[in-house]
């Protein structure tokens, strides 16, 4: 199917969901909460089993602890081999980097990880990634994926035999999520990852700066609802900032294969370039959304420069509070695996005050 038979079909199909979208309020990650039942198949919340299963890049079957670091220019191969000791999978950047650098984050990564990929990248280098044999995903990065030209590059992806493992993103709406749905499968794409929300991030002002983004719960509620209703089997949906505690990040595993999160791995994992010491104590210092290359251009308007607290000394020691959160709440609901949590969590609204009472106080 040629390029624009694709989009055109992809339109057609998206548009009869249009119902998905707007309509009421939309809901952040600390406006619910899970409602604990009980707990009969475990003795201890070390036997649920945490990992998701995924298809790589040449169709390899893996399964990981599905908290993915986010494509963020200081999260570089020191990142990816800190997550790796909780079995995570990092997805390397792309932005301010030269090929060759990209290609060597890669090379020191260790065995499994994920690459960025934008959509005017040289033919050679496309070939040269592909071929690094610990390239598990590929990972499509535009702030409106719901594009024609992410089309395009899933297309050119398609016809070099790569069918799998391929995350295009992101989309903010049900819309766009069926809009690329649709393009991946005519393109022959057996498994579809799709990253999803807009706005939500630690540094990202999009929804300040351009109106555009909605609370990511709902979305990400309103999108399962989607693929629930229209039985669909083989696409799964990774989440994209918004999750500042392990809490969130195991809600949002209530209607997601995986979460990607920046701001909550802030350690020394992290690049020096972005380490700098604030009164005595060692802070990151990060410029949001936009990059530094397009911020100092001015095209762009979403970005903004953050002081932030290191959460650990390394990245690794979160995932183990990311996973520790994750198998407390299976046995509150009584699941023991992550298929099982989604069918049986039940979600409440909080009220102010209830949100004030999470908190210490």
């Amino acid at each position: 199917m040629d390029l624009s038979k694709l989009i055109e079909e992809a339109i057609k199909y998206a548009d009869k969901f249009k119902s998905y979208d707007g309509g009421e309020v939309y809901n952040t990650y600390s406006d619910v909460s899970i409602i604990p039942t009980y707990l009969t198949k475990v003795s201890s919340r070390r036997d649920v089993d945490i990992q998701q299963e995924f298809n790589s890049i040449r169709n390899k079957k893996y399964k990981i602890f599905p908290a993915f670091g986010a494509s963020m220019s200081f999260m570089r191969s020191k990142m990816a081999v800190d997550l790796a000791k909780q079995d995570t999978l990092h997805v390397l950047p792309r932005i301010g980097l030269t090929y060759k650098e990209r290609l060597a984050d890669i090379d020191k990564a260790g065995e499994r990880v994920g690459a960025t990929i934008g959509l005017n990248e040289d033919d050679e280098f496309i070939e040269q990634l592909i071929q690094k044999k610990n390239l598990y995903m590929i990972a499509i990065s535009i702030a409106q994926a719901a594009n024609h030209d992410t089309i395009k590059q899933l297309q050119r992806l398609s016809k070099l035999g790569i069918k799998n493992g391929v995350m295009p993103g992101t989309v903010g709406s049900v819309r766009g999520l069926a809009f690329l749905y649709n393009a991946m499968d005519n393109l022959g794409y057996e498994e579809k990852i799709i990253r999803v929300c807009i706005g939500g991030g630690a540094g990202c002002l999009t929804r300040l700066n351009a109106g555009v983004g909605v609370g990511s719960f709902t979305l990400i509620e309103k999108m399962r609802s989607f693929i629930d209703d229209q039985g669909i089997n083989d696409l799964k949906i990774i989440t994209d900032g918004g999750i500042k505690f392990p809490g969130e990040f195991v809600k949002a595993l209530t209607k997601c294969e995986g979460a990607m999160m920046g701001g909550i791995f802030a350690s020394e994992s992290m690049e020096d370039s972005v380490l700098e010491k604030v009164d005595g104590n060692l802070m990151l210092k990060y410029t949001g959304n936009a990059s530094k290359e397009t911020s100092k251009s001015h095209r762009y308007v979403e970005g903004g420069v953050i002081y932030k607290d290191l959460n650990a000394k390394y990245a690794d020691e979160i995932v183990l509070r990311l996973k520790d959160g994750l198998q407390s709440a299976m046995t509150y609901v009584n699941a023991i695996n992550l298929d099982e949590f989604r069918q049986q969590v039940t979600f409440v609204s909080n009220s102010l005050g209830s949100i004030r009472e999470s908190a210490l106080h």
